[in-house]
This record gives structure tokens, sequence and C-alpha cells, in this order.
């Protein structure tokens, strides 16, 4: 559903499954000749839609970003936040009502910084002696951002994470005391197969990150969590996406919020917000009643928006983690040493340091060099599978995205992800003809969603800025190749504040050479004199 501004009225497109609530709105009016919803333009009115999670276009944009902006009054944190960095407005308030409720949901867009938020309120939970264990139940992508975060932290603290085998994660968790705030970070699919021992440790708060991987109330994972959160004293959840599928998705995720607020069963849920019908009237064909449904979620949860978010800065990085599959992993640490030991016995130039740290990158992405293997081998999906579960959160939302990488294998491994989820997409590689008109079906078209493009050849003289999201899959070693990349989107025209998402194989040479690029080293001109940094074994993390 999106809505557009047109003669003083606010035009409600694709709307079909919540005509019910359409209704509902004062002076609301159907117009079948064109099926659109007329409403008055009115403020109540375009905060109702932006609650029913429609899309604004055009105007409405500015509109309601105005309408927000004058609402907005500065807070100071009712309790001291413990953290090293200075906080925006939004993260002060949404920081202030969590700590006035036991349950309570930052629901705040990529890059907003709900996590940093959600460390301040454990930190300060801990202070005032309430939390003594916390236990984070998060994507395994996300893991080792809470160990980035919580160094953010001005508190005393132990964080470990819940990886590798069942038994191992099981000695780990009892290997704690409670002199420090104990922090236990474990992914969902961990969390129902060690429910029992994750009972037993009894935390006395639980943040669930990404919520939205718990939106069906009868997944395994789903019935682990409620279950947590039922022992949980404080309970957390954070997602930017809490609405991804339908206005279902709300049920599972506030459950761990407080089982009360829309009842321990789904089916009186079902039977109040969504009308049935179908074979055997056993289908979701519409909704009732959202902005009750909505206004009741919102009762305890902080919605954010990059529009909102007026203090930001223009440009946000964020990151995302995961580990290479055991082949890729092996392979890695076979070239890594091999690589140490060309270099420790011949001469160390720049060139023949980038082609070994090239071997090294072509892995992370996740095939072998041609000077390893004969034919040009996928040895780990492990970005693959990261790239895929961001593109599902993000194209959710109706945005456009832009994915950057450096091989050719890459860009057709991707290629070949996208057609499989059926996305819309454009290609800008070496091999791509007439480039004006692929970048204009890209900014013109609302179908097409992905921009995929190979860092050199579109990453400069183009502009992408109706997509305000990049995803960096890999880049190169050139420092002038990254900042015009990231200038596809940051330029005149772009009325968004640009998120770029960077995907990490972490343990690997990703590490080191986002460390530079993001703190605008130029890697060539020091490599020489570091390079031994650069094939350290073991942990690379800069």
């Amino acid at each position: 559903m999106y809505a557009l501004i047109k003669d003083n009225c606010i035009l409600v497109y694709e709307s079909f499954l919540y005509r019910e609530s359409l209704k509902e709105m004062p002076n609301a009016q159907w117009i079948p000749v064109d099926k659109v919803w007329t409403l008055p333009l009115q403020d109540s009115n375009l905060l109702s839609l932006k609650l029913l999670g429609c899309e604004l276009r055009g105007d409405l944009v500015k509109q309601y970003t105005t309408l927000i902006s004058n609402d907005i009054k500065p807070e100071t944190p009712i309790v001291e936040m413990p953290i090293r960095i200075k906080p925006y407005q939004h993260q002060i308030k949404g920081f202030n009502l969590a700590m006035k409720h036991k349950g309570y949901g930052l629901l705040f867009d990529m890059g907003l910084g709900k996590s940093i938020t959600a460390v301040a309120v454990a930190a300060a939970r801990f202070k005032e002696n309430e939390v003594k264990r916390l236990l984070i139940i998060c994507p395994s992508a996300v893991m080792p951002v809470w160990e980035r975060e919580f160094t953010n932290s001005t508190i005393e603290y132990n964080l470990f994470l819940l990886e590798g085998p069942i038994p191992k994660r099981k000695e780990r968790l009892m290997k704690t005391c409670n002199t420090i705030l104990e922090i236990a970070v474990i992914n969902f699919e961990g969390t129902w197969r060690m429910i029992e021992d994750l009972l037993r440790w009894k935390a006395d708060m639980l943040i669930v990150d990404e919520s939205q991987r718990i939106k069906n109330a009868k997944s395994r994972q789903s019935k682990a969590v409620h279950k947590l959160a039922k022992h949980t004293k404080y309970r957390m959840i954070l997602t930017g996406t809490p609405v991804t599928g339908s206005p279902v998705d709300v049920y599972s995720q506030w459950k761990v919020i407080d089982e009360n607020l829309f009842g321990p069963s789904f089916y009186p849920f079902r039977a109040r917000y969504c009308i049935m019908g179908g074979f055997n009237a056993k289908q979701i064909t519409g909704y009732k009643n959202l902005l009750e449904l909505t206004e009741k979620a919102h009762s305890r949860a902080l919605r954010v928006s990059k529009e909102e978010a007026l203090d930001l800065p223009e440009q946000i990085d964020d990151y995302r983690y995961c580990r290479l599959d055991p082949e890729g992993e092996r392979i890695y640490k076979s070239l890594q040493e091999d690589s140490y030991t060309k270099l420790s016995q011949g001469e160390v130039t720049v060139t023949n340091v980038l082609t070994q740290l090239l071997r090294l990158q072509q892995v992370t992405g996740g095939f072998v060099p041609p000077d390893y293997s004969s034919i040009c081998k996928l040895v780990s999906r492990a970005k693959l599978e990261l790239l895929k579960e961001l593109l599902e959160d993000i194209l959710g939302t109706d945005e456009k995205v832009i994915i950057f990488a450096r091989f050719t294998a890459e860009i057709q491994a991707i290629k070949q992800l996208l057609e499989a989820q059926n996305i819309t997409f454009e290609v800008l590689d070496g091999k791509s003809r007439h480039k004006g008109e692929i970048v204009s079906r890209f900014q013109e078209d609302d179908n097409v969603k992905v921009m995929l493009a190979q860092v050199s050849v579109g990453g400069v003289g183009i502009t992408l800025h109706s997509a305000s999201i990049v995803i960096y899959y890999s880049t190169t070693f050139n420092l002038g190749d990254y900042l015009q990349s990231r200038s596809r989107t940051h330029r005149i025209g772009q009325k968004r504040r640009c998120l770029y998402i960077h995907l990490i194989c972490k343990d690997t040479i990703d590490e080191k050479i986002l460390h530079a690029l993001t703190k605008k080293e130029a890697i060539a001109s020091a490599i020489v004199d570091n390079w031994k940094d650069y094939f350290k074994r073991g942990n690379t993390h800069a």
C-alpha cells in the first residue's frame, strides 16, 4: 500500500487488504474507476497511514517529516545512559521509554542505533541492580555486532558468544558469575536446541534482535523465545521491519514484550484483526481494526524511520558478519599460510602483497582463486546466505538496493540468487552495454529493486540516488574506488540518509581491508611495511 498527494488530497493505492481500516478513517472515499481511496490531507490521516505501514511517496514524505519534526522535543535521559558515545535524540527517547516498561520494542530503521540504545538500557538496569544476566538472541550474522556495541558501554561485563557444538555451548554457559554483567549471545537456531539450559541459566533480561525472525508464532524458535520471555523479568525486541508480510507479524513479536497485550492465544487475535475467507474460510483475505492494532502495538514500542531521525549524519555504516563454511575455511587457512611463506621467502612488493590478498579475498566471497583450482568452484555460501537474509528484510520495505561486488564469479552467483528469489534487477559489469539505459531503468522503474554492480564499473560516473541503501558484498583495495562507489547514492538529489552495509567474513582479511577503507587509509601506500598484519594466523580483527 502506498500514498501520494494530488489536488490537496491523499490518494491511497494497492490497499485492498486494508480496506476495512481505511473505511474507518474520517471522510474516506473509494473511487472504483481509479481503484483508489481518497482522504483529506490532514495530519491525523497522515499519522494513521504511517501507523498502518503505508509507504509515503513524493511530497507526502516531506509533509510527514515536517509534521514529526514540529512534534519532536529535546529529551534528557531519565537516568544516566552508561555508554561512551553521545546518543541521538531518538535514542534517548527510546531509552527513556524502555526504562519505564518491563517489556518494550525499539523499531528503528537499519543503521539508527537500536543496538547501542539497548546496550544503554541493559547497562543502566545493571547499575540499578535489576539485571545481572542478559541473554541476547539474534541471527548468527549479528552476533559479533554485539561484541562491538558493548565496547561502548561504561560498565564491567563479560560477553560470550554461544557458538559451535552444543556440548561446548552448554559448558560455556555454566562458566559464569554474577559480580559483573554476564551477557550470553546466541542465534535463533541454537535457542530452541538449548532451551532447557537457557532456562536454567535464569537470565534477568532478554533482548531479541531482528525480532521479525520469530513472526511465525508456530515455529520452534518462536515457541522457545516465548518460553524464555515468560521466565524473564525484562524484555526487549529490536527490529527495523516489524511487519514484512502482513499485520499478523505483530502477534508473535509482541508476545515477547507482554503476553497479555494481545492475549496468550493467536486465534482470538486473528478473529479480532483478520478477515477470513477462501476454502473453508481458513485464508486471510483482509484485515480489520488495524488502527486499534497499530496504536496498541505502538503503546509499547517506538517506531523511528530514517526520515524521523533528524539529527543523524547523512551517511551511516552497518556491519554484518558470517563465518566461512568448513571447506572455505580450510582453503582460506591453507592460502593464508602459503601467502605468508611466499612473502617471507621472496621479495615484498606492493604487487606481490596485493596479489596474495586478492587470493584470500576471493575465498571470503565464496570462491577458490583460479591458481588454486582448475575451475571456479563455490566453496562457501556464507556470504550469499547472509545477503539473502538482508534482502528479505530490506525489500519488504519497498526500498531499492545497490549491491557492489568485486569479482565476476560473485556477480554471477548473486544474479542466480536474485533470480531464484524472483527479484527484478539490473546489472552493471564489464560486459554491460548501453550503461545509460540500465541506469535509467533502475532509477525510474519502481519494479526494478536491485542494481548489482561491479565496483570497478558501477562505482564511478553514474547517479543511483533512487536507492539509499548500499550493500558491499566485496570491495577493491583502492580507497578511491570505495569512496566513489559510496557517492553513487550520496549526491545531489538524494533526500534520504544513506546506509552502507558491509558483509564481512569474521576472522578473515575482510576485517583488515574494511578497517583500512573506513579509516580512509590507502592500503597500497602502507602495505609493504605492515604486510604481516594482513596475513596473521588466527584472528585478523582490526
